[in-house]
């Protein structure tokens, strides 16, 4: 027991004694940066009791209890003696306070990294137990006690004032960038001589570009790389031989057109393949058009190609498509959307587009969708091609509101709803009504006010609650 040394009475021992006969009976919670206090207490008649207050911690950071901490509440001029927690959470400090009136309260709350004084308001004390209020309406609402709310996922947070950009919502599907894909056939026929093609890059291997695939060795056939270089030779040939008869006058200046056209079409096929190729054999290497990964692989070692066939296919995936399908409501916004924000199955990682990179010319008629294309970097590849996206397109303003995290709101029976923390362990269920929304941020139109603290995780918990055991506070501790 704390007593003042100014009064003789506390020597007496007459008033040192505990009450809980009224715990319970005023209740206060308060929210700071760092903490949420939720107290009892009962009416304080002066100089007759030490009156025992219930007082629950809860750090705002993780929602947990505060379990390692000293207390000291204040009534005035009167100081309780420093407490610990009693079990989990919860401080139970006593104060005995020798004059009528109304006081400030506060408690401060020490831990080994931390010192907070909160502010509790004001606290009458009575003259007389006669000058106790009748008890009023216990406040209605869900209650879900501390011990519950510290022991499952959960979070409260006030709401702001704020505005968020029109948003309207469209699905896709992520696709290779044309850019970054290749699928590489021979241009060349021949054969995949075995000693020469064990070790060709298999499906899912990086390769750089220039790289070699295969090697390809020639054929008795007019598309083998032997053949293409031998024709060139012969066409180099010709043109020397028909430049020296024109410049003699032995023939017409068409027999060296001619020449110089079969020369230019057997060079520039000689060089399409000394592009990719060697040019230093008459083997033919199949070289890599770009840095990427093979997708597929159509290579066996000993077997027989033709000129067309295809070998592999070979994508960078550092950068991917976005195809999103517009509804044709939304297709006037196609050319004006300033962010695109999406995410995709199994994962609950938004991710951002770079740039625009195509908007459709035509409405397909069997779902009344319009195409638009968009550039995301992936240089980590989680995003696979042919994965399904849900995107959330930003067009422009859509006005001011109360702003909430998109958790905070429950869809129950078809309405939207939130539910508000009115105090420590009560809550309303409120039907809200939605204005926009950007990113994960909400845009509330009605149904919570600024400033309000409303349950942004664990919100079903409390549905749970409502739908269990309703009223007023229905625990004992």
């Amino acid at each position: 027991m704390l007593c003042l040394a100014a009064d003789a009475r506390c020597s007496s021992g007459q008033h040192d004694h505990i009450t809980d006969d009224e715990a319970g009976s005023v209740v206060v919670t308060v929210w700071t940066a760092e903490t949420e206090a939720f107290v009892e207490y009962p009416h304080h008649v002066a100089g007759t009791h030490r009156y025992r207050w219930l007082i629950h911690l809860t750090r705002r950071s993780d929602f947990q209890a505060v379990t390692e901490a000293r207390l000291t509440l204040t009534v005035g001029s009167a100081m309780s003696e420093p407490v610990q927690a009693r079990s989990p959470g919860i401080y139970s400090p006593a104060i005995w306070v020798p004059e009528a009136g109304s006081f400030p309260a506060s408690i401060v709350v020490e831990t080994t990294d931390h010192r907070e004084r909160i502010e509790l308001g004001t606290v009458v004390v009575h003259a007389s137990a006669d000058d106790i209020p009748e008890p009023g309406v216990e406040p209605s609402g869900i209650a879900l006690t501390k011990e519950v709310q510290w022991t499952v996922p959960f979070s409260v947070r006030q709401a702001e004032q704020g505005e968020v950009r029109r948003v309207i919502r469209a699905q896709g599907v992520i696709e290779a960038a044309t850019s970054r894909v290749a699928m590489v056939a021979t241009p060349v026929s021949g054969i995949l001589v075995a000693g020469a093609n064990l070790n060709t890059p298999v499906v899912g291997s990086f390769i750089q570009r220039h790289a070699v695939l295969a090697t390809i060795a020639p054929l008795a056939s007019e598309y083998s790389y032997a053949a293409v270089s031998a024709r060139a030779e012969r066409a180099s040939v010709e043109l020397a031989r028909m430049q020296q008869l024109f410049e003699a006058g032995a023939v017409a200046r068409n027999r060296l057109v001619d020449a110089q056209i079969e020369y230019r079409v057997a060079s520039a096929a000689l060089a399409v393949l000394n592009g990719s190729g060697s040019g230093e054999s008459e083997a033919y290497e199949i070289r890599a058009p770009l840095s990427g990964f093979v997708e597929e692989r159509a290579v066996m070692a000993g077997a027989t190609v033709a000129v067309g066939d295809p070998l592999f296919k070979i994508m960078d995936p550092s950068v991917v498509w976005l195809r999103l399908l517009l509804h044709v409501r939304d297709a006037a916004h196609a050319r004006s959307i300033e962010e695109v924000s999406f995410s995709v199955e199994g994962s609950t990682r938004r991710y951002s587009t770079s740039s625009l990179v195509a908007v459709g010319t035509e409405v397909a008629t069997e779902n009344r969708t319009l195409p638009v294309v968009f550039s995301v970097p992936n240089s980590d590849r989680s995003l696979a091609i042919g994965l399904f996206a849900n995107a959330e397109l930003s067009v422009g303003h859509s006005g001011e509101g109360v702003v909430l995290p998109s958790g905070a709101v429950l869809l129950e029976d078809g309405m939207e709803v939130v539910y508000v923390q009115t105090e420590g362990e009560l809550f309303e269920r409120r039907p809200v009504v939605l204005k926009g929304r950007e990113g994960n941020n909400l845009v509330i139109e009605s149904g919570v006010e600024a400033g309000e603290y409303v349950v942004t995780e664990g919100g079903y918990n409390v549905y749970l609650a409502s739908v269990s055991v309703s009223g007023g506070h229905a625990h004992d501790h």
